[in-house]
């Protein structure tokens, strides 16, 4: 119970000192620190940070890790932080890609299906 009630501060306080999504573009810092919230506290420190340019889908990393883990910073559009095994980067490359080239959510799950 009281880890809950820990991480509901955590998260509680990320919203307040980050601000609703759209706010003014935080710090690469920033952005690595929101983007490991999630984690379980022994893996933080070791995940993978990454963003996508969204007009060309290119792979950005914020910081390079030495665990499985790779995360994302909150996505603008859903509100979402995303931490996945780093086995899934191509996947999420692919993906990023086929968004910046304006493919429908149909054809990016198309394109993915093929590639597998």
């Amino acid at each position: 119970m009281k880890s809950v009630v820990s991480l509901l501060a955590v998260v509680l306080t990320s919203t307040v000192l980050v601000g609703p999504a759209g706010a003014q573009a935080q710090s690469a810092d920033q952005e690595v620190t929101n983007a490991v919230l999630p984690l379980p506290e022994d893996l933080k420190a070791d995940a993978t940070v990454v963003t996508y340019e969204p007009d060309t889908g290119i792979r950005k990393v914020l910081r390079q890790g030495t665990n499985i883990v790779e995360c994302q910073p909150e996505d603008q559009e859903t509100g979402f932080t995303r931490c996945y095994n780093k086995i899934l980067a191509p996947r999420n490359d692919l993906t990023a890609k086929l968004r910046a080239e304006g493919k429908s959510p149909e054809e990016i799950q198309t394109a993915i299906a093929a590639a597998v």
